[in-house]
């Protein structure tokens, strides 16, 4: 495997993923907790897998929700916006960095080689 593939746009685009899938979970529920379970579980998986740039993985799935909420309305995503440039929902980054760098520590803790990723 090319190890540009492997060391940056695999996990950018698996962080990606996470942080789309958390935006659906965020928009279909009135609750917030859903969301903040999966950018906290995914987080953890994404750090736990490449530990060694856990805050971009943070970033790029905490700002994918206020990201999401701000651009769902402008898609058609969802009828009606739920509110303009919602600045709340920048507290989507203390779950996603928790996550991320408790993934991060949990495979530093154990000491698997991260070279070879």
């Amino acid at each position: 495997m090319n190890p540009t593939l492997s060391r940056a746009i695999l996990p950018f685009a698996c962080a990606v993923a996470v942080a789309c899938f958390a935006v659906s979970v965020d928009l279909h529920n009135d609750e917030v907790q859903a969301a903040a379970l999966v950018l906290v579980a995914g987080g953890f998986v994404i750090g736990a897998i490449w530990p060694d740039h856990a805050w971009r993985w943070a970033l790029v799935l905490g700002l994918s929700i206020f990201v999401g909420d701000n651009a769902a309305p402008r898609l058609g995503l969802v009828a009606v916006p739920v509110q303009p440039m919602n600045w709340g929902t920048l507290i989507a980054l203390v779950p996603a960095f928790l996550g991320t760098y408790v993934g991060a520590g949990v495979r530093k803790l154990f000491g698997v080689a991260t070279s070879n990723l």
